[in-house]
């Protein structure tokens, strides 16, 4: 069959569909929670951290509206929401309980929500939104570092506890030095030097005051004493050191985290603090328990150590005057 009319003579036909026409519901969603630490300034940093984890998908002709293609075939979309203002334009959903979960979430959390018209898979809700996750704490990791880099002494949050000591009682690893059995009775000297000496090292943490938390602000020790599992003495305070790796040129690893040291016995228990490792913080007048043999039970071991330390001298007379005194020792 053959047609002489043209193409160009041919009426297009146009449709006309008013907005949101083809707008899909809402089918999964997620609240990141944003540290404090990226948003002291006008600009919402985790919110950033996340539309860079999303840029490589984004819609070029529309702001904040990213496309998604599972590897079955379902199509979704995704938005970031950082006000109630925003969610309450694109979300049309009015019903008590939604609204009570973003008045309750929006002030420190940003919303991510997927829509479609079927569910999503683990390719996002798992996989997708993990990656998410990771931006946000790879940003705020090195927010921290580059803090704590310019101030040592910066005082830590209770959200910044939470986000370098997530669960005090699984700690990344446990690491266990042997003592030599000669060290058993100067465990108070070397426990004392060898905080002198991390302290050079590593950062002994500052934290800030908040009237409204229920206990103190501060790293947790880890809850057991020896590989029994019995728990820690409620009197019991760790001493934890603050490690800060921050990127520099040539390091191939970077990181921030804490440490807590104990002495412990074989048994990896507390040692106990008696003999040669007395109870009590030191003071002016706690010297001699850093060696056993001032604080000795036993008269001729006093003795023994006074004589070791001291040498008595009796001189009649001076009959050099330049005779220097420490010629007699």
């Amino acid at each position: 069959m053959f047609s002489q009319e043209s193409e160009t003579e041919m009426e297009p036909i146009t449709y006309k569909y008013s907005p949101g026409y083809f707008f899909c519901p809402l089918v999964w969603h997620r609240w990141y929670s944003i540290n404090p630490r990226l948003r002291q300034s006008n600009v919402d940093l985790g919110l950033l951290a996340l539309r860079t984890g999303l840029e490589n998908i984004g819609i070029r002709n529309r702001k904040n509206v990213y496309i998604f293609k599972e590897s079955n075939g379902n199509i979704l979309y995704f938005y970031l929401f950082a006000t109630a203002d925003s969610v309450a334009k694109v979300i049309p959903d009015n019903s008590e309980e939604w609204q009570k979960e973003v008045n309750a979430n929006i002030q420190n959390n940003v919303l991510f929500a997927v829509f479609g018209i079927h569910f999503p898979s683990d390719e996002v809700t798992v996989q997708y939104a993990n990656m998410l996750q990771k931006r946000i704490d790879l940003k705020l990791l090195d927010e921290l570092q580059k803090s704590i880099l310019k101030n040592p002494q910066l005082r830590l949050r209770q959200t910044d506890i939470n986000f370098i000591q997530a669960n005090p009682s699984q700690p990344a690893s446990i690491l266990i030095y042997s003592l030599p059995t000669i060290s058993k009775d100067y465990l108070a000297s070397i426990f004392t030097y060898l905080q002198q000496h991390l302290s050079s090292y590593f950062i002994k943490p500052q934290f800030s005051d908040d009237p409204m938390a229920p206990s103190s602000i501060c790293f947790q020790p880890y809850p057991f004493d020896g590989a029994d599992g019995e728990p820690l003495a409620p009197e019991y305070e760790g001493i934890i050191y603050l490690i800060n790796k921050p990127k520099a040129e040539g390091q191939r690893s970077t990181g921030l985290g804490c440490f807590e040291m104990r002495l412990v016995d074989k048994q990896g228990r507390l040692a106990k603090r008696d003999g040669g490792f007395p109870p009590g913080k030191l003071n002016a007048n706690s010297f001699s328990l850093l060696y056993p043999g001032f604080s000795g039970t036993e008269m001729l071991q006093k003795a023994a150590r006074y004589h070791e330390l001291t040498k008595c001298v009796q001189i009649d007379s001076f009959e050099d005057q330049g005779m220097s005194i420490s010629k007699f020792f």
